[in-house]
């Protein structure tokens, strides 16, 4: 009598992969390639942290033995309204821990800012009264400067940096207010490591409402985790715009380009072809508003 596997017949048998259309291995391919990349970008957090983690059992401390320039390019009269607040964040809460000798400050802040002819504001009469002046806790010396015919940040930082004799130069836009020990971490990093840049991170300091915190988590996420992974993986870091600490040297080397879209990227680019060091410090933290 015929079994019942014997009647149906032996099933066909099938080779590996037989079965499968294209669309099933364009999406295995696409996954092996994801799965690839997040593994890379984990071993690269690991290994950033890690040399993080041995570099901090080693410092000495973060004190600062150079001089330092610090540019905060403003448009006018968009910017109005908040400069005076950064500038006295700057002049009064931003540390350097060398600067003990209140005559012999080591830093030097420039107020570069551009406007439409004809403009006039009682915020331009206050810059005027402090440009030349020592101001603020540790007086430090300030400048205002009103670029002529500038129409573009990259207008304001060429017009300054030429005149710049300080060791170091660092640039914060119009809203940032830079975390107390943010520039000495900063600077600390860039002697240790020999490089001519280090970018730090940046966070929504005002204006949390719901989106505003979606995009406090976005800047966390892409400086703590997304940038740290990139440096180890490509061996380079890049110029984010502001929070970021030049060696004053380089910064001359080369003009920012008043007509690109991204000054800072296209400054980057021509910056690491010629050879430039770069590297991320997210724990040098500066706050900013939210985009409105």
């Amino acid at each position: 009598m015929p079994t019942l596997s014997s009647a149906a017949g032996s099933a066909p048998s099938m080779s590996w992969g037989e079965g499968y259309h294209t669309g099933h291995w364009v999406y295995f391919a696409f996954l092996s390639v994801a799965n690839c990349l997040q593994l890379a970008s984990f071993i690269g957090l690991m290994v950033y942290f890690i040399r993080g983690y041995l570099h901090s059992r080693k410092k000495k401390g973060d004190a600062i033995s150079g001089t330092v320039a610090i540019i905060v390019p403003c448009y006018m009269p968009n910017e109005h309204s908040i400069i005076e607040e950064t500038l006295e964040h700057i002049l009064n809460k931003l540390e350097c821990e060398q600067e003990v000798n209140l005559e012999a400050s080591q830093v030097i802040v420039y107020c570069a800012y551009n406007a439409p002819d004809g403009w006039t504001h009682p915020i331009e009469d206050k810059l005027k009264d402090m440009d030349g002046k020592r101001i603020g806790k540790w007086s430090r010396s300030f400048r205002s400067i009103r670029v002529p015919d500038s129409k573009s940040k990259a207008s304001n930082l060429n017009y300054v940096i030429p005149e710049i004799n300080s060791d170091y130069t660092v640039i914060y836009d119009a809203d940032h207010h830079p975390d107390p020990r943010s520039l000495c971490i900063a600077v600390a990093k860039l002697e240790r490591e020999g490089v001519d840049c280090i970018q730090g991170s940046t966070y929504i300091r005002k204006g949390l409402n719901c989106m505003g915190k979606l995009i406090d988590a976005e800047f966390f996420v892409t400086h703590f985790v997304i940038f740290p992974s990139l440096q180890v993986l490509s061996g380079t870091g890049f110029f984010g715009g502001s929070n970021a600490v030049w060696r004053s040297k380089f910064l001359k080397t080369q003009a920012f380009h008043h007509s690109a879209q991204t000054e800072d990227i296209e400054y980057t680019t021509r910056a690491l072809l010629s050879g430039a060091k770069i590297q991320f410090c997210p724990e040098s933290r500066s706050g900013e508003l939210a985009p409105v």
